[in-house]
């Protein structure tokens, strides 16, 4: 009987207190959501870092930008000079000259000095063969007539012979030079040429490239994350360095992202909101899930991993490579009733709310989930009831 009234005296100051005027009234089925916040941890990176390039085998004699200093779009970085590159500069612009001296003689081919030499020698011959067969001719009468021995006029025969196979010479050498100047001829003298110059635009580009300037504005640095392997650049100049070795990195210092590796079932998508905090960021930073790769490789737990990449929306300056938090809000929804918490009693019995109707003022409950404002409970609840959520 005692534990009887005492319960009875509690449910009146309740329903005491579900009555008063500085309560206020909740339906049920007014929120069917609970919030749930999840943490990870990340490294703020640059959202560009681009490599500094040597841009050929060479020597680095100045460096006019220290490592860690503020750079300008197009500030001259470094200073370099190849002797192998001037020397080679040097052997494609004679070959180059020499192949256009004779892309211009096949242009003008008929009256080149080639050309006119085959005419020449092609004359000469054909003269040198009427002479030894006039000999030749006048040799045989006089063998017949008995006045010469025939020796002569084999020797006279001999030397007939002789100059009818050097103006066939002479005719393949001429028919052979003046094909030179055909169409063909010139288009491939007129590839070998373009070649040349092509060859020759392009070292006279890399050697234009001596002096680096910085392709975009922020920092020098001599590495962008060592941890994962990288080389870090060389200091102190003059070196000798190889064609794409590289020199140093310059990473935007106004735009910023944050990487974090999570296993492959981490609920995290693209577009998704955030929060970053941590490291040398003031207040908490609002950011955007970029990107999210699958990786390849397996961690301890042999899990498949992903990259998550969060774009940052704030112009700040950070260090390169701290750690940060990522705190990502989740809503969730439930089938369960949703109460808030305020309104939620305890005492030795369990948890329980006020119904706004004093007949039926206490409701036992049991609570399933929270979060900082409301709870999914089970109980005598329907959707439409209201509960007195006292202020």
């Amino acid at each position: 009987m005692e534990k009887y009234r005492w319960i009875q005296a509690v449910c009146l100051i309740f329903i005491f207190l579900c009555d008063s005027a500085t309560a206020r009234v909740f339906t049920i089925g007014e929120q069917n959501h609970l919030e749930s916040q999840h943490r990870f941890e990340g490294r703020l990176k640059p959202k560009l870092i681009v490599p500094i390039l040597c841009p050929f085998n060479g020597t680095v004699v100045r460096q006019n930008i220290p490592f860690g200093h503020q750079i300008t779009q197009d500030e001259p970085l470094f200073e370099l000079d190849s002797e192998d590159l001037k020397v080679g500069m040097l052997q494609l612009k004679g070959n180059y000259h020499e192949q256009k001296l004779q892309l211009n003689e096949l242009l003008h081919w008929h009256s080149s000095l080639s050309m006119q030499q085959a005419k020449l020698n092609l004359k000469k011959a054909q003269e040198q063969l009427d002479i030894t067969q006039r000999h030749y001719d006048r040799t045989q009468i006089l063998w017949q007539e008995g006045i010469i021995p025939q020796l002569e006029c084999e020797r006279e025969k001999q030397a007939f012979e002789q100059a009818k196979d050097h103006l066939d010479n002479m005719q393949n050498l001429y028919d052979n030079t003046l094909v030179k100047g055909s169409q063909q001829y010139i288009e491939i003298q007129k590839m070998k040429v373009q070649q040349l110059y092509l060859q020759l635009m392009l070292q006279a580009k890399k050697y234009a490239k001596r002096q680096i300037n910085s392709p975009i504005p922020g920092k020098l640095i001599r590495h962008a994350f060592p941890s994962q392997g990288q080389t870090w650049a060389r200091e102190y100049p003059p070196y000798t360095c190889q064609e794409n070795e590289i020199l140093g990195f310059v990473y935007d210092d106004k735009h910023w992202q944050v990487l974090v590796t999570l296993s492959k079932n981490a609920n995290i998508n693209v577009g998704e909101k955030v929060v970053v905090v941590g490291g040398t960021i003031d207040t908490s930073l609002a950011g955007t899930v970029h990107e999210v790769v699958h990786l390849p490789e397996f961690d301890q737990q042999k899990k498949h991993l992903v990259e998550v990449i969060v774009d940052l929306a704030s112009d700040q300056v950070f260090d390169i490579n701290q750690t940060v938090t990522i705190v990502q809000q989740k809503r969730e929804m439930f089938d369960h009733l949703i109460v808030p918490i305020s309104a939620i009693h305890f005492d030795k019995q369990g948890a329980f709310v006020c119904k706004a109707d004093p007949k039926t003022a206490r409701i036992d409950i049991t609570i399933r989930r929270s979060d900082h404002h409301f709870a999914a409970v089970t109980g005598e609840l329907f959707k439409g009831d209201t509960i007195v959520v006292p202020d």
